[in-house]
């Protein structure tokens, strides 16, 4: 799987959709870096992960490390907020029967995506796979060689409706306030990854 930068959708946004063609309907939407930072400060993550790298640090295996950090975030518990934005943007491209694909837009760790999903919970549970891959072996040992923070390392998520003849037609969307942890559509994700690109070239050429 390929690698890439980060974005920067921290802020809040107020979602105001723009008119469509007859159909309407959003095709997809971004789940932030600040859905990524609540699910760690809400779960306790960050005193957990900082722990796991001191003992990596004093000698232990660097795979048990990163197996330990990933099953932290496996078992953490979403918060309301956050899972709730993420249910609500599923629902809106037409909730549980819907096909989706989940994917990790650029993710500092190893960029994940699962296609195929159907239900509100494999959604979520693919949304955690993608926090979790930002402490594969490989991420935390580029970090450190990189002298970057461990710590701060937060990724986005893009979910899109795939073509499906038997699922539900999707909703339009409506204006409302995400509180930073949804992004209605996949349009955006698109121009986020490029922007990503020129981010990292430009940072390449200057280094």
């Amino acid at each position: 799987m390929s690698q890439s930068g980060t974005t920067r959708l921290y802020q809040p946004v107020r979602l105001v959709p723009q008119r469509r063609q007859e159909a309407g309907a959003s095709t997809g939407f971004a789940v932030t870096m600040a859905a990524c930072h609540e699910f760690v400060r809400s779960a306790r993550l960050r005193p957990y992960i900082a722990g796991e790298l001191r003992r990596w640090r004093a000698g232990r295996d660097l795979i048990a490390v990163g197996a330990a950090i990933r099953t932290a975030f496996a078992d953490a518990e979403w918060p309301d907020p956050v899972a709730d934005a993420i249910a609500a943007g599923y629902a809106r491209l037409g909730g549980d029967g819907t096909v989706v694909t989940v994917r990790s837009v650029g993710s500092p760790g190893r960029l994940e995506m699962f296609r195929d999903l159907r239900t509100t919970s494999d959604v979520l549970a693919a949304c955690k796979r993608c926090f979790a891959a930002l402490f594969t072996d490989e991420a935390i040992a580029d970090r450190e060689a990189r002298g970057s923070s461990q710590l701060d390392v937060a990724v986005s998520i893009g979910i899109e409706r795939e073509s499906c003849a038997a699922a539900p037609a999707p909703a339009a969307p409506t204006a409302v306030d995400c509180s930073g942890y949804v992004v209605d559509d996949a349009e955006l994700l698109r121009l986020a990854a490029w922007a990503i690109v020129l981010e990292r070239n430009h940072t390449r050429r200057t280094s």
